[in-house]
């Protein structure tokens, strides 16, 4: 018996605060669809406010898990991606854990998303 893989549940006010920083980062921030392909983070997201952001390491046409995305990912390019992404998420975090109103707003979207998808 395998477990389920639920629906990714996104969450615009993290999307929003990720973006923020990004940009303050130099990262173009792009905003669609992108398939998420197969992960557990929909299970993830069903729990908690999720985001599963991308930082560029290569073409817009990469995928991952190729020999041409272990290049990139090992590339010095890759490794500044790496930091920048690990940045905007400290950054995000420290933002969450000293802004109270924000941190309330993003569970209570998730709660009211969360809601309306039974």
């Amino acid at each position: 018996i395998q477990n389920g893989v639920n629906e990714f549940i996104k969450s615009s006010k993290l999307d929003d605060l990720f973006a923020k920083y990004a940009t303050e980062m130099g990262e173009a921030v792009i905003d669609d669809d992108f398939g998420y392909g197969s992960t557990d983070t929909g299970n993830v997201s069903h729990v908690v406010p999720t985001i599963h952001p991308h930082i560029k390491i290569g073409s817009r046409n990469l995928v991952g898990h190729t020999h041409r995305f272990r290049e990139a990912a090992a590339s010095t390019h890759g490794d500044q991606a790496l930091i920048r992404g690990a940045k905007i998420l400290s950054l995000m975090g420290l933002e969450l854990l000293t802004n109270q109103a924000l941190f309330d707003e993003i569970i209570e979207q998730h709660q009211f998303i969360k809601g309306h998808k039974k």
